[in-house]
This record gives C-alpha cells, sequence and structure tokens, in this order.
C-alpha cells in the first residue's frame, strides 16, 4: 500500500496572520476499492518539542488533511515544523483478530519561520482634528523596518462603541492615505 501527501509550504508565516496548511494525499490504486477508513492527525512542534494546539487556538480540526492556526498563536521567536500523519484501517481486516488491522504514514514538512511585526515607527494623522466627512485627513506611517520588503500598509478606524475595525485601504505598498473619516454614533457622544 502506498500513500503520498504533497503539501504547498509558506517560506515564512506572518503570527498575525491566519496559518493555513493543506496536505493532498494520493493513495495507490488497490487502496482505492477496499474497505478502509482513513484517519488524519497534525502533530505540530516548536523548536522540537510537540505542542498541543488546543480547540479556541484552530479554525479547523487537527484530524483533518487542512489545518489553520488562529492569528497570534504561533510566536515570533520559535521555528516551527509540521508533520501529517495518515492512519488507514482496511476494515475488512479489523474484524479479524489475526490480521494487522492498520498502518500509517507520516510526511514532515519541514522548518517555518514566523515573521517578526515591523519595528515601530511614527503614525501621524494630519490634522489631529477636523470636521467629520468634510475635513480630509491624512494618515502617515514613517520609519517603519522590517527585514522583509516591501512593507504592506492598511488603514482604518474603529467607531466609539464599537469592536468593528473598517479598513480605509488595506495590504497596499503606499505609507500614507487621505481619508475623510465618518460622522460619529451621536448615542456615544461622538
Amino acid at each position: 500500500v502506498t500513500i503520498s501527501i504533497s503539501t504547498t509550504i509558506p517560506k515564512i508565516i506572518n503570527s498575525n496572520q491566519r496559518f493555513v496548511i493543506a496536505a493532498n494525499p494520493k493513495f495507490s490504486s488497490n487502496l482505492q476499492d477496499a474497505e478502509l477508513s482513513i484517519s488524519f492527525e497534525w502533530i505540530v512542534s516548536a523548536n522540537g518539542i510537540p505542542l498541543s494546539l488546543l480547540p479556541d487556538q484552530l479554525l479547523s480540526s487537527p484530524y483533518s488533511p487542512t489545518l489553520i492556526i488562529k492569528p497570534n498563536v504561533l510566536e515570533s521567536t520559535d521555528r516551527y515544523s509540521f508533520d501529517l500523519v495518515t492512519r488507514v484501517n482496511n476494515d475488512k481486516r479489523k474484524r479479524s483478530v489475526a490480521a494487522t488491522p492498520e498502518f500509517s504514514t507520516s510526511t514532515g514538512t519541514g522548518l517555518i519561520p514566523i515573521n517578526d511585526p515591523p519595528l515601530p515607527g511614527i503614525f501621524e494623522i494630519v490634522p489631529s482634528s477636523g470636521i467629520a466627512l468634510q475635513t480630509d485627513f491624512i494618515l502617515l506611517c514613517s520609519n517603519w523596518r522590517d527585514e522583509h520588503q516591501p512593507l504592506k500598509y492598511s488603514f482604518g478606524y474603529i467607531q466609539t462603541g464599537s469592536a468593528t475595525l473598517t479598513y480605509t485601504t488595506r495590504n497596499e505598498l503606499r505609507n500614507s492615505v487621505t481619508v475623510k473619516l465618518p460622522r460619529g454614533d451621536p448615542t456615544q457622544n461622538y
């Protein structure tokens, strides 16, 4: 029985973004028609030490061919390896005490470094006050540094009393944007 597993591995992970790794298992033709149950399990290690990822850290099950880890779970100080263990059980053989019911294979995906956030620079809003829907505000980031170039910038705002971030621009190369901000919430005294 042959099982091959291929994955697409990113060169680097940004810790503030969700991380997705997907495996594409391919089984030999003699497995296609057999009565099998197939299970998957991701083993994640940091600096060679296996981790126990908790359900609230994941956006998928660790028992599926695709593993999705929430943002800000992976630490920039660690190097991670991801192994997918695949177990194939022949359901017919399971009924026989003498038969070996399980065989498995695993693949290592290698070490993936975590990208540190850029080093802080300066964020400015010019002018520092104005009138909603009338004043042009310039949002400017300067002197931010990172070894991975080019930097991309996202600008947005959160209304008072809300937890929702509204983007004016996302992942752009421009380090400044000119915007008119919306009216505030009158129930929150603007």
